[in-house]
C-alpha cells in the first residue's frame, strides 16, 4: 500500500530568504506609508494598504509589503522583496484559489454570505506613530 507525499514543504524564513542568492538581505529598520502607494486604482488595495519596508542606507530601495483583507475576519500579507511599485501586485490569485482574482472571490463569498463590509486604515500623527487597518461591517 502506498501513501501520498505532501508536495508542501514548510521552510523557516532564514531557508527561504537564503534560497533567493540575491546578494545582502537587509532587515527594515522601519515601516512607512506613502499615500502616493495607496492612490492608485489598484484592485488589491481595495481592501488592503501598501506599507514600505525601509533600512537606514537611502541607497537601498524600499519594497511594498502588501497587507490584505480577503474576509472581514482574514487576512494575507503578501511581500517580494524587488516589487517596489504598486504595480508590482496584481490581483490574480494563484491556481489553487476557487477564483482567478481576489476581488472576484471576495464578491461571490460576499453575495453567498449576505454581508457588505469595508475596510478603513488610519495612520496615526507623527508624534504618535501606529497603523490601523480594520474592518466595518
Amino acid at each position: 500500500m502506498s501513501h501520498l507525499e505532501d508536495t508542501h514543504s514548510f521552510l523557516l524564513p532564514e531557508e527561504f530568504f537564503g534560497s533567493f542568492h540575491q546578494g545582502t538581505f537587509l532587515s527594515s529598520t522601519r515601516v512607512t506609508y506613502h499615500t502616493e502607494d495607496n492612490e492608485l486604482p489598484n484592485p488589491v488595495i481595495s481592501t488592503g494598504v501598501f506599507l514600505r519596508l525601509s533600512t537606514d542606507d537611502p541607497k537601498e530601495p524600499e519594497p511594498l509589503l502588501l497587507i490584505q483583507f480577503v474576509r472581514p475576519k482574514v487576512w494575507r500579507i503578501r511581500f517580494d522583496p524587488n516589487n517596489t511599485h504598486p504595480g508590482d501586485y496584481d490581483d490574480y490569485n494563484s491556481r489553487t484559489i476557487i477564483s482567478d482574482t481576489l476581488t472576484n472571490l471576495r464578491d461571490i463569498l460576499d453575495k453567498v454570505e449576505r454581508i457588505n463590509w469595508k475596510t478603513e486604515f488610519v495612520v496615526g500623527s507623527d508624534a504618535d506613530q501606529f497603523y490601523i487597518l480594520r474592518v466595518y461591517l
